[in-house]
């Protein structure tokens, strides 16, 4: 691949978190112009793999613009940037019920009974549940 010589224009949205905007200018200057091919994102961004990006671009909510050349899905930069930037968010936004380590010891969720917040899990479901007998 070719060192990018040109500068992006792309920038993030106002009210993203810091760390996120820094991440991605990062990338934007890493990130070869106009556009890269799917198979290259290993390499200039490991946080997304190119058959998720697969995935999502099958389903309807990939990157826009996305376009073939031959056998070669290739993505433009800005709005690959875009849509990453879409797609991240802080730790403290995601809504995912974690068991923590103070609700642990708080009592809120009994390991020993697989159970989170009084209520039982799901049989096998979850990193406390028991291993079954083979």
């Amino acid at each position: 691949m070719e060192k990018n010589d040109k500068k992006s224009n792309w920038r993030p949205r106002p009210g993203t978190p810091p760390e996120i905007q820094e991440y991605l200018l990062e990338l934007a200057e890493r990130l070869p112009r106009p556009g890269f091919r799917r198979r290259d994102l290993p390499v200039l961004c490991p946080l997304v793999r190119p058959e998720s990006l697969a995935n999502y671009d099958s389903a309807g909510t990939g990157v826009e613009g996305m376009f073939r050349i031959g056998r070669f899905v290739v993505y433009p930069t800005e709005n690959f940037l875009s849509w990453l930037e879409n797609k991240l968010a802080p730790i403290n936004d995601l809504k995912r019920h974690r068991v923590t380590a103070e609700r642990f010891l708080d009592g809120e969720a009994d390991a020993s009974r697989g159970q989170v917040g009084g209520r039982p899990a799901a049989p096998g479901a979850g990193h406390f549940a028991k291993r079954r007998n083979r």
